[in-house]
């Protein structure tokens, strides 16, 4: 690559970030003159009811659950790509014991968000939790992609390629946690039985 080349990239780069900084703007909307909800609007133009979403969370951790699954509920029917509100819902139905509803929007918010560690988490999680182990493996396995050096993701993989009966697959994992971080690999030891 030229000079020249690469003095036009990084030009090219910072006015696609000045463009997405000025499409982030907060906008009033109006839906009431007492209403104190705001909207985002996202690089695709997507209207993102960001105060919605946070009165919601606040009643997620309040522990108000059916408040904010209704709440987010509504916003997901109208705003299905919101991938905050689809990852808060899927909390709201785990926290509220029914981990097979939670599949369907976290599945959503990690695919939308997909470079979330997050959500890819939660996700892995509840498949774990569901039994799911194949697709558990698939969530935690995206981790590394985006974070090399995520201790956590390769315990829970390991964690997970043992509930598999694949110990090969799980001393990997074991190997690389060696590196990474002594406690995670001695609790990994401890799931393989060693």
């Amino acid at each position: 690559m030229t000079k020249l080349h690469l003095v036009l990239t990084v030009a090219a780069i910072g006015s696609v970030a000045c463009y997405s900084a000025k499409q982030a703007e907060r906008k009033p909307t109006s839906a009431s003159p007492s209403s104190t909800v705001s909207t985002v609007s996202s690089p695709s133009g997507q209207t993102v009811s960001t105060s919605t979403v946070e009165e919601a969370r606040r009643d997620f951790e309040a522990k108000n659950f059916d408040k904010s699954e209704s709440a987010l509920k509504e916003i997901v029917s109208k705003e299905p790509k919101n991938a905050e509100a689809q990852y808060l819902l899927g909390k709201v139905y785990i926290a509220k014991k029914d981990k097979a509803s939670a599949v369907a929007p976290l599945r959503e918010a990690a695919k939308l968000d997909y470079k979330s560690v997050e959500k890819l988490k939660a996700l892995g999680d509840v498949y774990f939790d569901l039994g799911r182990f194949d697709n558990a493996i698939v969530e935690y396995g995206k981790i590394p992609g985006y974070e090399p050096n995520n201790a956590e993701a390769y315990f829970n993989m390991g964690r997970t390629y043992v509930k598999l009966g694949n110990k090969i697959a799980a001393r990997q994992q074991l190997k690389k946690l060696d590196s990474l971080n002594k406690d995670f690999a001695d609790k990994l030891r401890s799931e393989m039985g060693e």
